[in-house]
């Protein structure tokens, strides 16, 4: 891709600034050749569970502590298990750390994580099988009609 190639994915837009000048504004395309080299494709072809599991995998080769809030809400359960395993790898290789603040029994499994329960005071260390999550799920899969309301 040559240089010429790189112009027609980009287009400048001229625009009034607040003070009355002109400024010159630079838009990237969808699928501009930084975006594909950084691992992003920029929501054209892949779902935003996608694209974030695509963000997980570039980003998690960085060593470092990684703080992340409820990372399974835009993952369906499929993707929440590759997650797993993408933590479960960097954690394991010493590359990363991760502390995750989680409702999901998916990421909740992963190996030789401690969990803690934060609807105790103090917070407690708790194992797999005895957080809130786990219990529900495996309620419900056991028996959804106690959960179903179908009078």
């Amino acid at each position: 891709m040559g240089a010429g190639d790189e112009r027609q994915n980009d287009r400048t837009v001229r625009g009034d600034g607040e003070d009355g000048g002109r400024r010159r504004l630079r838009i990237r395309r969808p699928g501009h050749r930084r975006e594909r080299r950084e691992g992003r494709d920029a929501g054209c072809t892949q779902s935003h569970g996608q694209s974030l599991m695509s963000y997980f995998k570039a980003r998690y080769k960085i060593e470092g502590l990684y703080l992340l809030d409820e990372p399974e809400t835009a993952l369906s359960p499929r993707s929440q298990l590759q997650l797993l395993n993408l933590l479960r790898d960097m954690g394991q290789a010493g590359h990363a750390q991760f502390i995750i603040a989680t409702h999901s029994p998916i990421l909740l499994a992963c190996p030789e994580a401690t969990i803690y329960s934060f609807d105790h005071i103090p917070v407690k260390e708790v194992g797999y099988e005895e957080t809130d999550y786990y219990r529900l799920y495996k309620s419900f899969m056991e028996d959804r009609s106690r959960y179903l309301d179908c009078t």
